[in-house]
């Protein structure tokens, strides 16, 4: 019954950092298990006990090779009022990133 749960946690995953691997994902998801039973991989629990936020910030703090860090972007505007009527130009402000 593991497997529904595991393949779960790695959509779950995967759907926060969709720039990601599936490796990548594999990755982080057995970086950040909490092992149980004997000292790593072994026949009864796996590689233990997935953790879904465990693995998210994982991959937030290390990032993926496909990705790189969300930058912010950045606002640029004019604006020009008279009388009653204002314009707003937002056509300097850009996203380097998208």
């Amino acid at each position: 019954m593991a497997s529904p749960h595991v393949a779960g946690v790695a959509a779950l995953v995967w759907s926060n950092h969709t720039k990601c691997t599936n490796v990548e994902i594999r990755n982080a998801l057995n970086a950040t298990t909490v092992d149980l039973g004997s000292v790593g991989r072994d026949h009864q629990f796996g590689y233990g006990l997935v953790q879904a936020k465990a693995a998210t910030d994982y991959l937030t703090q290390n990032g993926c090779a496909g990705s790189a860090q969300n930058q912010a972007p950045i606002a640029q505007f004019d604006t020009q009022c008279t009388a009653l009527s204002c314009s707003f130009d937002a056509s300097s402000s850009r996203d380097a990133d998208g």
